[in-house]
């Protein structure tokens, strides 16, 4: 697709953004044609930003706003955002909120933040009260608003499907994900080992059949699922391409750091918001492996020594010169006839030599740190990230989307998520069980519910969070319990009443849908 294509589907989602109309959630199927599939996804991608307006929105008292959204002054200067401070009046960086919508006399608005410019501007959209009332916006001093919250993610999604609806061919890996019952092969690695991270038979067993472009593993609760995510990006994606490993928390994606990190060979990048990521992952951004690198770490120390030394000198050559100035005026002939056409002169032509050398090692510097990113960026195995910044991500090779949580991952971002970089697979991980698609609005199903009520997918069952005493005092196999939760309550209750429940200490099996039950033991 060309610029001109891709600026009009830019333009479109950021107008659907704006200016929200009532959509209601789609029910997704089990097989798709891809044209039908991003239809849906579009359409409940409109859902989800309508139910976001209207919870953002409603009930319309300015003291429900104070409570449920972040208030904040604007400093405005025509469209141009001046300044931005906090409740205790803080000025915080602009640049820190852009993409995100704000509350503006009754208007939805985005901010838009050019950093090259340094520019910051507000783009208004729908009046809260009558989507044709468009009053106009004060547009000089300050004024309160509300935070709503980060908006930059449903352009990326929406911007994905209309590119796609846009394009006459589409990549086998978005048929694979419309038509999850397909058949549509894909050759992955059996290189399992469990030297560096131990491995049980059902993982190994879940990593080594898979065998198509779009494969899923269940993974309840302490199960080991960021285990068995290490193994599938060290022995199982193959050696031409890269792994992108993707969460929808912060939390999760710490856990698939210090899980990955335990292999020291293992080169992957976090990708992700600086001040919302932990320290330990922190750790691996693209950055902290390029200041880390050998060859960096010794240029910027020259950088630093040529800098100190060309200071120092700089301070010596001004204190002697003042203390030649304070002399009289005979001592002070005799002194410039002395020294000043030699001493300060050299140690003049000594700093500029310095600074000439400093400014050639701050461009090596520059051209190091740019080849050392290059050569990370190319070494690197696996690139792990939230999914709102995968548009971060810089993969040069094919890639397999490994997908963590997935179970709370709406299926209209699959679009974005496998067209944003060259994926060629998809591997999903979670639990849907445990947890809904995380969505504004009702009714929605993640991806991986459609693929597990497609096909037989693989379950680790071997738990390692649950203290083995609780295990040993339940005697309930982790496949059963898991099984069990598919169940109505009611069956709940009786099967763990007929498994022995009743016996059990401390264990009590209570049921509110069942009319009058009260718990066996207390």
């Amino acid at each position: 697709m060309d610029t001109h294509e891709s600026k009009e589907c830019l333009k479109e989602a950021t107008n659907c953004l704006l200016f929200p109309r009532p959509h209601q959630c789609r029910p997704m199927q089990t097989n798709y044609t891809v044209a039908t599939y991003l239809s849906d996804c579009k359409e409940n991608i409109l859902a989800e930003i309508w139910s976001w307006f209207q919870s953002s929105v409603k009930p319309m008292g300015s003291g429900w706003r104070d409570r449920c959204l972040k208030p904040m002054h604007m400093q405005m200067f025509e469209d141009s955002v001046v300044s931005l401070t906090d409740r205790q009046g803080n000025t915080v960086d602009i640049a820190e909120f852009a993409w995100n919508i704000f509350l503006v006399e009754d208007r939805w608005c985005l901010l838009k933040v050019d950093r090259e410019r340094s520019t910051a501007k507000i783009k208004e959209g729908t009046s809260f009260h009558d989507p044709g009332y468009m009053p106009e916006l004060k547009r000089a001093g300050a004024q309160r608003v509300h935070l709503v919250g980060y908006a930059k993610s449903y352009i990326h999604d929406l911007v994905a499907v209309l590119n796609a609806q846009q394009s006459a061919q589409h990549p086998a890996i978005l048929q694979a994900i419309a038509e999850v019952n397909g058949n549509f092969p894909f050759q992955f690695r059996k290189e399992i080992s469990g030297e560096i991270i131990p491995i049980n038979d059902r993982q190994a067993d879940a990593v080594t059949s898979m065998r198509r472009r779009v494969e899923g593993i269940q993974g309840p609760p302490g199960t080991g699922k960021s285990t068995t995510i290490y193994h599938i990006a060290h022995g199982c994606i193959p050696l031409n391409h890269r792994a992108i490993i993707v969460c929808i928390q912060n939390k999760a994606l710490e856990s698939i750091v210090l899980k990955l990190q335990q292999d020291k060979d293992l080169i992957f990048i976090v990708y992700g918001n600086p001040d919302r990521l932990s320290s330990a992952s922190k750790d691996y951004t693209l950055d902290a492996w390029v200041i880390r690198d050998a060859k960096v770490v010794a240029c910027m120390d020259r950088a630093d020594k040529l800098e100190a030394i060309t200071q120092r000198m700089e301070i010596d050559l001004y204190k002697n010169r003042n203390k030649v100035r304070g002399l009289g005026r005979r001592h002070w002939r005799k002194c410039m006839q002395a020294i000043a056409e030699s001493t300060f002169m050299a140690l003049q032509m000594d700093i500029e030599s310095l600074r000439a050398e400093y400014e050639r090692t701050c461009t090596d510097l520059d051209e190091l740190i740019e080849t050392t990113r290059e050569r990370y960026i190319n070494q690197c195995r696996a690139f792990v990230s939230t999914v709102d910044s995968v548009y971060q991500i810089e993969v040069r090779h094919p890639a397999v989307l490994v997908i963590d949580e997935a179970g709370v991952m709406p299926d209209y971002k699959m679009p974005f998520l496998v067209l944003s970089n060259p994926i060629q697979a998809v591997v999903a991980i979670g639990d849907q069980n445990q947890l809904t698609a995380f969505s504004y609005a009702e009714n929605f199903n993640s991806f991986f519910h459609r693929l597990t009520a497609s096909r037989h997918v693989p379950m680790l069952i071997e738990q390692y969070r649950m203290h083995p005493t609780i295990c040993d005092m339940m005697e309930i196999p982790a496949a059963w319990w898991v099984q069990c939760v598919l169940l109505d309550d009611t069956v709940n209750v009786d099967l763990l009443a007929s498994a022995g429940a009743d016996q059990i200490p401390c264990a009590g099996w209570t049921n509110a849908k069942t009319p009058g039950y009260q718990p066996k033991t207390r």
